[in-house]
């Protein structure tokens, strides 16, 4: 069994979180699922062709704050952390992305840089879609945006 502990930190003081256990690497399979879910099951799988795959070592960005978007991301395999650099350059952790899950939308969305960075806590594999990909699902499925601005505002809930 493996696990993983997480930190959080304030200004003030650093707390951990129990660890996350796992018996086997995490894994998701169906990129057709969560947002995307709602689309008609050939759009869908028009969308996910336009998916540019992406493997991320433990340690490395997929972002950084302040990166102009050049996409969002659904987690295939691994762990995500999401977090900013407090004023003192102390990372506050925001949130962890799992696999099955978008990040990144916020930045898509708004057409603004990355509000925080995304970091691989241990090997993971992402499938990116691209801004403009993003934008056409988004204009013509009316139920595709109504998902992505929910998934949005689940992660800009942690974005302070």
């Amino acid at each position: 069994m493996r696990e993983s502990s997480v930190y959080y930190t304030t200004p003030s003081k650093v707390f951990a979180v129990p660890p996350i256990r796992y018996n086997s690497p995490m894994q998701f399979t169906d990129p057709t699922a969560g947002i995307l879910a709602c689309l008609p099951d050939g759009v869908a799988r028009r969308a996910t062709r336009a998916f540019v795959r992406r493997r991320h070592p433990r340690g490395t960005a997929v972002f950084n704050e302040g990166d102009p978007p050049r996409g969002a991301f659904l987690l295939r395999a691994g762990l995500i952390k999401i977090f900013k650099q407090s004023p003192s350059d102390r990372p506050l952790a925001m949130e962890l992305a799992r696999p099955g899950e978008w990040f990144g939308l916020v930045a898509v969305l708004d057409r603004r840089p990355y509000p925080a960075t995304a970091l691989a806590l241990e090997p993971s594999e992402t499938d990116e879609i691209s801004p403009a990909v993003f934008e056409t699902l988004f204009q013509g499925h009316r139920v595709f945006a109504r998902a992505a601005l929910a998934a949005a505002r689940n992660s800009a809930a942690c974005v302070p």
